[in-house]
């Protein structure tokens, strides 16, 4: 089905896996990405454009709206909310998130299929020497009437220097389609001007549609 890469897309375009720290109350985060990938099999690339956007509604939830375009067709938007979770660890920190949405199509406008966003978070920070590390992993279910589940299982593992350069490590295992794919890879996060960090990375994927890919990303917090 022509929406399944697109839903891929979806899953994997949350910013550096914002795992379960929520903003702060009326404090916001948006960015804005573009992501390429090369497929192995007849070696088209694959364009994907995406907004993020998440705001601190207080210090309890922090919503999110993200919007994006593949190629130059499909469509897709969500509106979600994160909540903190009291587990009652001073050190590991917790949170779920809930989402609607939709995909759609300019070829096709009257295919319109809504979607249903369950997440799950948790993470900790730590110190390394002079840097301030973390480590989050994300669990995801996207629900369709067009087709089965998708599932995805998600872990970041990052580096702040004392200059706010952002080192990640980001690994994926999703389940689409009914089938298992993985995806791997670095990135860079180096900051500008006020507020604002550069983020350049690139994959490696199981899957054959987009095997190799780089993103660029400009972020801006206010």
């Amino acid at each position: 089905m022509r929406f399944w890469p697109l839903i891929l897309a979806i899953c994997w375009s949350k910013v550096a896996a914002a795992g379960p720290w929520l903003e702060p109350a009326n404090q916001g985060f948006v960015a804005l990405s573009q992501t390429l990938g090369l497929s192995s099999i007849d070696l088209t690339l694959n364009n994907y454009r995406d907004v993020y956007l998440q705001y601190g509604r207080d210090a309890q939830s922090t919503v999110v709206i993200s919007a994006g375009v593949e190629g130059k067709a499909d469509l897709r938007g969500h509106f979600s909310v994160r909540r903190a979770i009291d587990a009652g660890h001073t050190h590991l920190k917790f949170a779920y998130e809930v989402g609607l949405g939709a995909t759609s199509s300019l070829s096709n406008e009257d295919q319109i299929d809504p979607l249903l966003r369950l997440g799950l978070s948790a993470g900790r920070g730590f110190p390394i020497k002079k840097q301030n590390g973390w480590a989050t992993v994300d669990a995801e279910m996207v629900l369709q009437p067009a087709g089965p589940p998708t599932v995805k299982f998600d872990g970041t593992f990052g580096l702040s220097t004392p200059k706010d350069w952002k080192w990640m490590l980001h690994g994926t295992v999703e389940l689409v389609n009914k089938e298992w794919h993985a995806k791997f890879g670095p990135s860079v996060a180096i900051p500008y001007l006020k507020n604002r960090h550069l983020q350049v990375g690139a994959h490696y994927s199981t899957n054959p549609e987009t095997q190799f890919g780089a993103k660029l990303s400009l972020w801006q917090s206010f």
